[in-house]
């Protein structure tokens, strides 16, 4: 379920991880999916510009204007 989803990742995310970056992703789809429109764009918004996930977090955060 996505609520189980948005658990396992915020709880990744409070470690530091290689794994933070997609997780990120990941956690703003399950917002999306929950209809949790404001959460997902925060989260969508702090993946870094370096990010290998960056443009497809735009992308999506274009999608919700």
């Amino acid at each position: 379920s996505y609520s189980a989803a948005v658990a396992s990742f915020e709880r990744l995310l409070t470690t530091e991880s290689i794994f933070n970056e997609i997780a990120s992703l990941h956690l703003g789809l399950a917002y999306l999916g929950m209809d949790k429109t404001d959460d997902a764009k925060v989260i969508l918004s702090s993946i870094e510009v370096n990010s290998d996930y960056y443009m497809l977090a735009q992308a999506l955060l274009g999608d919700l204007k």
